[in-house]
């Protein structure tokens, strides 16, 4: 078992954003990634790598724990972008 502490990440709405005109000119499409969601991926990658995790075939099980949460957020949020960075 391995155990990896991550910062805490972004809202899924500050992750992402629309593409501006001028970046759909250049073949942008859609959401794209923040500023935001880069720094914290960024981070989190180190993070990952620090940890010096050995690979593991699947099946994997994994483990979320947060700790205390704004009420306002979407705990669903926290999962999604840790999950997407593995």
């Amino acid at each position: 078992m391995s155990e990896v502490i991550l910062p805490a990440p972004p809202s899924v709405n500050k992750a992402y954003r629309n593409a501006s005109q001028v970046e759909i000119g250049r073949g942008a499409r859609g959401r794209i990634k923040t500023s935001e969601y880069a720094s914290w991926a960024t981070e989190a990658g180190y993070a990952i790598n620090l940890a010096k995790l050995k690979h593991v075939p699947s099946p994997v099980a994994i483990h979320i724990m947060i700790g205390k949460v704004n009420e306002s957020r979407d705990i669903d949020n926290f999962a999604k972008l840790i999950l997407d960075l593995l």
